[in-house]
């Protein structure tokens, strides 16, 4: 009997360090197990279906983000790319041809924002790179953003629709 006891014990404390292990793991990106499907943007936009083998091209698209659990991840992803091209090339075309220089503090460069205490879109005029933000010379940045993006998908790029 002292056996089976000794024995209920340690499965106890190996219980209680598994769970400590798990609570310690660090959160990670979620990623399929091997051989379970998971979703993508194809090359023609399309999203797909794949079934992970843990290949090249699997391993590819996890690294670089377009490896989704759901289709509307991948759909929702689709949709923040082609949003935030709009908005590049909106930014390049108000700058007509002038390149930013980051060096010259005098020229005024544009980024838009979300404010949550306001609830609404700003443009900002800033003289050092921040982030991801698309730049834009021009103080209509802001203005044609929203006449030809719209404001509900510069919600949804922003994350607060």
């Amino acid at each position: 009997m002292a056996i089976i006891e000794r024995i209920e014990e340690i499965e106890k404390q190996i219980a209680e360090l598994k769970k400590q292990v798990e609570e310690e793991k660090p959160v990670i990106r979620w990623r399929a197990k091997k051989c379970s499907d998971y979703y993508s943007i194809t090359s023609n936009g399309d999203d797909l279906s794949y079934f992970d083998r843990r290949q090249y091209g699997d391993d590819y698209r996890y690294n670089t983000g377009n490896y989704f659990k759901t289709e509307q991840e991948a759909r929702d992803y689709k949709r923040r790319l082609l949003i935030e091209q709009q908005i590049k090339d909106i930014a390049l075309n108000l700058n007509d041809g002038e390149e930013i220089d980051w060096n010259d503090s005098k020229q005024p460069k544009f980024y838009i924002n979300y404010s949550v205490k306001n609830n609404n879109f700003d443009m900002f005029d800033h003289y050092h790179f921040i982030g991801e933000n698309a730049y834009c010379l021009s103080n209509k940045f802001l203005k044609t953003v929203l006449n030809e993006v719209g404001e509900e998908d510069l919600k949804f790029y922003y994350g607060v629709e």
